[in-house]
């Protein structure tokens, strides 16, 4: 007995495929939103896990500069001003940065490194880390800023 299907023809395949990949493309999940680039310029003001105050700004360039924060270690207090150039990087969360600030240079004998994710074009959060640092020894602290 014949069977009642017959072979497709190459032209006949093109359009199978073509549909298949129509049908493909339009039940396919839609790409996670993008932050714009540009949108995250300007002063930033927040606090950090301690309630002390931290603010930076991020140029038109897309860099985060002039990085500036209060902390409590040990019996004292302290405030930092980071004088910096350091680019925002695309990631799956959104945006994120690292300013290094350190004696001597980067292999100095401490070191504060403060990480930035910007999530949202108005809300981003990091953290400062203090490695062998005078006053705060080793410790991590939080933040979260807006702007």
């Amino acid at each position: 007995m014949a069977s009642p299907w017959r072979p497709l023809t190459r032209p006949e395949w093109r359009l199978v495929a073509g549909f298949a990949i129509l049908i493909w493309c339009a039940c396919a999940p839609p790409p996670p939103p993008r932050i714009t680039p540009g949108s995250f310029s300007g002063n930033w003001t927040g606090r950090t896990s301690q309630g002390r105050a931290i603010s930076f700004t991020v140029s038109a360039r897309q860099r985060v500069t002039a990085v500036r924060f209060d902390y409590g270690c040990g019996a004292g207090t302290g405030s930092l001003t980071i004088p910096s150039d350091a680019p925002l990087l695309t990631t799956s969360a959104g945006s994120a940065a690292t300013v290094t600030f350190s004696s001597d240079g980067l292999s100095g004998p401490y070191r504060i490194v403060v990480r930035f994710l910007f999530g949202a074009a108005r809300v981003a959060s990091g953290t400062v880390e203090f490695t062998n640092e005078m006053m705060c020894g080793t410790r991590e602290l939080t933040w979260s800023a807006a702007r």
